[in-house]
């Protein structure tokens, strides 16, 4: 079935509808990208213009994960790589395809390590992916002090640093938890620097070696720039 589906798409045979994206035409049909995706059901045989006018616009997706989506619908074969993973799991986040999230995120949990999983656990979170997001969260908590050193930290928001100090299962020591902080607040500072102190605050800064933040307030500009971060750790 799907072989014949396919050579009457490839022969734009018995197709009513095109997909416009950009520059790019795709000829299917209906009853097909129906019956796959909830998004085009909706879009295409409901009470939308689209399920009348021929041509079908799409906007925010590329054109080359339009096509290999396509392919998947009417072949069953999907090609992930690195370099178009994000763009499927956009895409057919969009499209409403679960199972090709699904086999994505599966490729990701085999990419996941410690130079990536701040930012998988970032782009997993944000398309709902919560087992993967799991997962390199966890990966994160484990390997806290080398993924601060190697990989993105940057990527992640307060909230995120928040739930990284916070979580009953990070076991890091107070020096390690506030060189992480720190290195994130530098990353914008203008941005984070009112966030520094609810973050330091969230810290058992009395635990620290008595030597430790003696040679990091003279080294560290970015605490005297702030009284209330500076008495904090002062206060340890």
């Amino acid at each position: 079935v799907l072989e014949t589906l396919g050579n009457l798409r490839s022969s734009r045979k018995l197709c009513d509808v095109v997909l416009r994206v950009s520059r790019s035409k795709f000829y299917c049909h209906r009853a097909v990208l129906a019956s796959f995706s909830p998004f085009f059901a909706r879009m295409l045989l409901g009470d939308f213009k689209e399920s009348q006018d021929k041509n079908v616009w799409l906007n925010d997706v590329s054109s080359k994960i339009v096509d290999e989506l396509l392919t998947y619908v009417y072949a069953g074969s999907l090609t992930i790589t690195r370099s178009n993973v994000e763009r499927l799991v956009h895409t057919a986040t969009l499209f409403q395809l679960p199972s090709v999230v699904t086999t994505c995120c599966q490729y990701l949990s085999k990419q996941l390590c410690v130079e990536n999983c701040f930012g998988i656990w970032v782009f997993a979170e944000a398309y709902c992916c919560l087992n993967l997001a799991e997962e390199a969260r966890g990966l994160a908590l484990e390997n806290l002090s080398r993924a601060a050193r190697v990989g993105d930290l940057d990527v992640l928001s307060f909230d995120h640093m928040l739930f990284l100090i916070t979580d009953e299962r990070c076991k890091w020591c107070t020096e390690v938890l506030y060189e992480v902080v720190m290195q994130w607040a530098r990353g914008e500072r203008t941005r984070r620097e009112h966030h520094l102190r609810p973050l330091l605050r969230c810290l058992d800064l009395s635990r620290a070696h008595p030597d430790f933040f003696k040679h990091h307030i003279k080294d560290e500009p970015f605490l005297n720039m702030s009284p209330e971060c500076l008495q904090l750790v002062l206060d340890a």
